[in-house]
C-alpha cells in the first residue's frame, strides 16, 4: 500500500529575530509542503521582506531554528562550500530593493551571472523563454543602471526564474510591473511546479499568487490558511490593517475602506 504523504519542504519553529533592539518576528512557527503555493500578506512593517530574507538564508535568528529540504538553514551549515551551492541553487530570492541585485556591464550579463556562478548550465530555450514572459529581448545589450524601475525588476525576476530552484521566494515581484507584464508573471508562475512564497501588497493578486496566505502584523502571524478564507472576511482585514473602519455616527453609520 503506498501512501500520498506530502513532503515538508520549509520548517520554521518558533523564530524570533531582532535588529537594533527592536523586535522584527515574535515567535514564527509553519511547515511549508514541497510544491505550495503560499501568498505573504501584510501592511508595511510587519515583517514580510524579513522573513523571506531569513528564509533565503541571508538573515538567521537569534532562537528557533529554520529547516529546508531537512537541512538546518544556519550559518555553519552555509559555510560549507558544497552546503552554500546546493542551497543557493535550490532557494532564489528576489529583493524587493532590485538595484542590490543589479551590478554587471549588461542585461544578458546579469541574466548568466548566477547561473555561471553556481556552475549551472545555460538552457538557451528557457533562457528565451524567460526573456520573453518579461518582454525583455529589446533590452539584453542595455546597461541595467539605465533602465526604468520596472524594467529592472523584469531583469531581476528573469535572473531569479532562470536559476529555476525548488524555493521561490519573491517580494513584491509585480510592484513596477505593467498590468499586461503582471499578469504573464502571475501565469507562469502558476505553472511552475516549484514551491513558492510570494509577499505582495495587493490584495487582487493575492488569490491568484497562492492558495495559502500567511499573514503577519507586528512580526506574529495572526492567520494562515486559505488565502479566500483571508482576502473575503472583512474582519480579519481589518484586524490585519488592510481597511480602516471611520464612525459616521452623525450619519448613524459605520464606513470602511
Amino acid at each position: 500500500m503506498h501512501l500520498n504523504r506530502e513532503v515538508i519542504m520549509v520548517e520554521c519553529n518558533n523564530i524570533i529575530f531582532s535588529q537594533n533592539d527592536n523586535l522584527i518576528l515574535d515567535s514564527l512557527s509553519f511547515k511549508i509542503n514541497k510544491g505550495e503555493k503560499v501568498v505573504l500578506l501584510g501592511v508595511n512593517g510587519s515583517g514580510k521582506s524579513t522573513l523571506l530574507k531569513l528564509l533565503n538564508g541571508l538573515l538567521f535568528a537569534q532562537s528557533g531554528d529554520y529547516k529546508f529540504d531537512n537541512n538546518p538553514i544556519n550559518k555553519s551549515f552555509l559555510k560549507e562550500k558544497k552546503n552554500f551551492t546546493f542551497f543557493r541553487k535550490e532557494c532564489s530570492l528576489l529583493f524587493q530593493n532590485i538595484d542590490a541585485m543589479l551590478f554587471c556591464e549588461s542585461v544578458k550579463k546579469e541574466l548568466l551571472f548566477t547561473l555561471e556562478l553556481l556552475g549551472i548550465s545555460k538552457d538557451e530555450d528557457f533562457l528565451n523563454h524567460i526573456v520573453d514572459t518579461l518582454g525583455i529581448k529589446e533590452k539584453l545589450e542595455s546597461f541595467p543602471f539605465i533602465l526604468s524601475g520596472g524594467e529592472k525588476q523584469k531583469v531581476a525576476l528573469a535572473c531569479v526564474l532562470l536559476v529555476n530552484p525548488s524555493l521561490l521566494l519573491l517580494d513584491e515581484p509585480t510592484s513596477s510591473l505593467d498590468n499586461q507584464t503582471s499578469k504573464n508573471l502571475v501565469d507562469y508562475i502558476r505553472t511552475l511546479k516549484c514551491t513558492s512564497v510570494i509577499s505582495t501588497h495587493s490584495l487582487a493578486l493575492a488569490e491568484e499568487l497562492g492558495s495559502r496566505a500567511i499573514v503577519l502584523k507586528e512580526g506574529r502571524i495572526i492567520y494562515d490558511g486559505k488565502t479566500t478564507g483571508f482576502t473575503q472576511n472583512h474582519d480579519l482585514l481589518h484586524k490585519a490593517g488592510f481597511l480602516h473602519v471611520h464612525d459616521s455616527s452623525k450619519l448613524g453609520m459605520w464606513h470602511s475602506h
